[in-house]
């Protein structure tokens, strides 16, 4: 017997929207234009809630014991911008968890 499954997309960003660059925007309002836009959007886009960054450590253990593939992170108040200088590894935004690491 086959168990069908399907798949979702969870999406926290909007970078470009038709032929408009978004980067310059500042996160929150990129957001606020990616959530009016999922109105429409069918049950498998989902629109990944903010969270807090208090409990960042803690989050990052959830995600993996849930068998995700990790988490992403974005100050709330910077620019997307398309060159970034090489960061520093406790700088990086994405963050896999140890069984997914490629």
């Amino acid at each position: 017997m086959r168990v069908q499954r399907t798949a979702c997309l969870y999406a926290f960003d909007l970078l470009h929207l038709r032929a408009t660059d978004l980067r310059p925007v500042e996160l929150v309002g990129r957001r606020a234009m990616l959530k009016k836009l999922m109105r429409k959007a069918g049950p498998v886009l989902i629109f990944s809630e903010h969270m807090d960054a208090a409990d960042g450590e803690r989050m990052f253990r959830h995600a993996c014991a849930l068998g995700l593939e990790g988490i992403v992170s974005k100050r709330l108040d910077k620019l997307q911008l398309g060159t970034l200088p090489p960061l520093e590894e406790s700088q990086k935004p994405e963050l896999r968890c140890p069984s997914r690491a490629v």
